[in-house]
């Protein structure tokens, strides 16, 4: 996810980020990571290992199924 909440505020991953902050959807912590890749880097949050098991934002894991809801459409 690109976006995160940290001190009250929604903050965009990138190299200036803090390495921990807030799921916006489910308050779970989130650390910052960075992919690299041929056009350079991007950055983005992952929830922390065993948090957030039940957000629809988290990455997708096999088997479990999450209902999307209108904005995770669009």
């Amino acid at each position: 996810m690109k976006l995160a909440e940290y001190n009250g505020k929604e903050i965009e991953a990138g190299p200036e980020a803090p390495k921990r902050a807030v799921c916006p959807h489910c308050g779970a912590v989130v650390l910052l990571r960075r992919r690299r890749n041929i056009d350079g880097e991007s950055w983005y949050w992952r929830h922390e290992a065993g948090s957030g098991l039940g957000c629809r934002r988290r990455a997708r894991i096999p088997g479990v199924y999450i209902v999307l809801e209108e904005e995770d459409i669009l």
